[in-house]
């Protein structure tokens, strides 16, 4: 006779793993992570936002991290070096280049 499962006490095959962003949707978020950083310096130039500091080099800091990985996923890809995915590598190394400056 078998006993049934204890609820306090899950399988580990049970347990519901997030899965990983697509390497589109990790783009996505990119573009959305860049817009956000230059809506918040938009705003700020303009006078129609307080300043801060704080918050801008937070979102800085996380879309230079975000484009890290997603020029890490692009390579993973093993994609073939044509003329469009040079230049998306390209971009990527300039937002990533741009952003920490913006930190410091």
């Amino acid at each position: 006779m078998t006993t049934p499962p204890d609820p306090d006490h899950a399988p580990l095959s049970d347990v519901d793993v997030p899965v990983p962003p697509t390497p589109v949707e990790r783009l996505l978020a990119l573009a959305d992570l860049y817009t956000q950083h230059n809506d918040r310096i938009d705003l700020t130039l303009s006078g129609c936002a307080p300043h801060d500091p704080d918050a801008s080099v937070a979102l800085a800091r996380r879309l230079e991290r975000e484009a890290l990985a997603c020029i890490k996923t692009v390579r993973q890809q093993r994609l073939p070096p044509i003329e469009p995915v040079s230049s998306a590598v390209v971009r990527l190394k300039q937002i990533a280049y741009l952003t920490s400056g913006a930190t410091r």
